[in-house]
């Protein structure tokens, strides 16, 4: 797109914007699932650096996250699918 001749055929160029407008939609999720595996990683180092006692409540609060990151995924995957 940054071509200076990018746009001298506008059908073309539309047709081009369109289709990387598609992929990014269809890449958008992927790294956003990706973005919060890292997330859940990070919270995993953290609640096993934390005192025992503390560990219960931060562990609840980490089951919750990873199933709900699961569900995500799995929606992800039929979408990925379909």
């Amino acid at each position: 797109m940054a071509a200076e001749t990018f746009w001298n055929n506008r059908e073309q160029a539309q047709k081009l914007i369109d289709e990387a407008s598609a992929l990014r939609r269809n890449l958008e999720p992927l790294l956003e699932a990706e973005k919060k595996l890292e997330d859940l990683q990070v919270m995993v180092e953290l609640v096993a650096a934390e005192p025992e006692a503390a560990q219960t409540k931060l562990l609840a609060e980490l089951k919750r996250d990873v199933e709900n990151f699961t569900r995500q995924l799995e929606a992800l995957e039929l979408r990925v699918l379909l």
